[in-house]
């Protein structure tokens, strides 16, 4: 029922009197006021349409066989919290009503005979009181359902964005692969290296304490650094010997590409610094800009120490790979030369097992989240538990 619908419904009055003269003068009165009017000749007929029926006010004789007025009240506290109870009472019974009041079961009562406007005005604000009460708890029934339905919707959203979400990872992840196969097409030699040096980076990031909410763009960035290396010819690209100032300039210009590229792919350009600055050197030596000490992206700082450390320690078809303990040393002499002197310290911290056992997964692990997953477990290992 709605608001309106309770504001234009009559009230509804059940009389309960052993007598039908009272009764009939009762309804008489009352139903000229436009109540809907119900009578009840005993107190257990009284109960039952009590229990059937929701009623603004309840007026009972006080004297009556069987159950007395009290006790009808008192069912009626009970059974309609929010009707007006009403005792109607001779002098004789003033007694048992100011006990019915005092006991908390009727909250008025008067005498026989009754004046009629005092009446009605106790019972028109009776009614009053009860439309509002009905209205408010049907505003509350409203607001809940309200609730329920908004929460309901938002769970719905939730599980809509987080599957988009999934989707749009999974996207961006693709277009990861697709960006490092084609690179990998053109330089087979270094295949695998973007994704190894992308699971060192966050191993080293996680040991030098980078908070979490910088892995992604490391490990984007890290996959990426060399994507500018799709720009560079061919000729210089794979030439097997030594290149010459100007072709050592081309290739150098695969940073700025690599930059571009990402500048212009909405997700991955927060992820540039790496793939423009790796080659940057502490000590201000490196490229594009010469930049040095903490002017140098912490990220790119610490992909440039990674960048050279599987780079020593993979095959090419120029030379063998070194052992980790040969290519830390050689990180070493440089630093605070290349290499920011706190994340050599960082590096040389790391069991050389967890870089072993990070090469030889690297090619299983998923997405970034697997990847953190592992490196986490790896630094939470005892060293009883490590690898010799």
């Amino acid at each position: 029922m709605s608001t309106e619908e309770t504001n234009n419904q009559p009230s509804r009055i059940l009389l309960v009197d052993d007598e039908p003269l009272i009764l009939k003068s009762l309804t008489r009165l009352l139903y000229a006021d436009g109540y809907e009017i119900d009578t009840a000749a005993d107190g257990q007929a009284a109960v039952e349409m009590m229990r059937a029926q929701e009623y603004a006010v309840v007026i009972s004789d006080q004297r009556m066989p069987g159950m007395s007025g009290s006790e009808v009240l008192r069912e009626a506290c009970e059974l309609l919290p929010h009707a007006t109870r009403i005792t109607l009472t001779g002098y004789t019974d003033i007694e048992s009503a100011i006990r019915s009041v005092n006991e908390g079961s009727v909250q008025y009562f008067l005498l026989k005979p009754w004046e009629n406007d005092h009446l009605r005005d106790i019972i028109h604000r009776a009614c009053e009181r009860q439309r509002t009460k009905m209205q408010l708890r049907m505003a509350q029934a409203t607001i809940a359902n309200q609730r329920d339905t908004l929460l309901e919707l938002n769970t719905s959203l939730k599980a809509r964005v987080l599957e988009r979400t999934t989707d749009l990872v999974q996207a961006h992840e693709e277009t990861h692969r697709a960006l490092v196969l084609a690179l990998d097409a053109r330089e087979r030699a270094t295949a695998g290296h973007s994704y190894r040096a992308a699971v060192y980076t966050i191993r080293l990031a996680i040991a030098h304490k980078l908070p979490s909410e910088s892995f992604d763009c490391l490990y984007r960035g890290s996959i990426l650094h060399d994507i500018g290396k799709i720009g560079v010819p061919d000729n210089v690209l794979l030439k097997p010997g030594k290149l010459t100032d100007e072709e050592r300039c081309v290739m150098q210009e695969h940073v700025r590409i690599g930059a571009a590229i990402l500048n212009d792919i909405g997700h991955l350009r927060d992820a540039k610094d790496i793939p423009l600055y790796h080659h940057e050197k502490f000590d201000g030596s490196g490229y594009p800009n010469g930049l040095a000490g903490e002017a140098i992206p912490i990220g790119a700082r610490l992909f440039a120490l990674i960048d050279v450390y599987d780079a020593l320690t993979s095959e090419r078809c120029y030379k063998s790979a070194m052992l980790h303990e040969q290519a830390a040393g050689l990180i070493l002499k440089d630093r605070g030369k290349h290499f920011d002197p706190d994340i050599v310290d960082t590096f040389l911290a790391i069991p050389a097992s967890d870089w072993q056992v990070l090469r030889h997964t690297a090619s299983c692990l998923g997405g970034l989240k697997d990847v953190v997953q592992a490196c986490k477990i790896l630094s939470e290992l005892p060293s009883e538990r490590r690898c010799a």
